[in-house]
């Protein structure tokens, strides 16, 4: 399966960074690294 991040989606990713920015820009960094990590699992297949 391969897996496309859409400008929407970008832009969400985007604002939640933010959001979370505005408390932590270390968790909102954390956070970015986890969320991509874990959409580039999506690519894999199942085992």
């Amino acid at each position: 399966m391969k897996v496309l991040g859409t400008p929407g989606a970008r832009r969400r990713f985007q604002e939640i960074e933010a959001h979370i920015a505005q408390d932590s820009l270390q968790a909102a960094r954390q956070m970015a690294v986890r969320l991509v990590r874990r959409a580039q699992t999506l690519n894999e297949p199942p085992l």
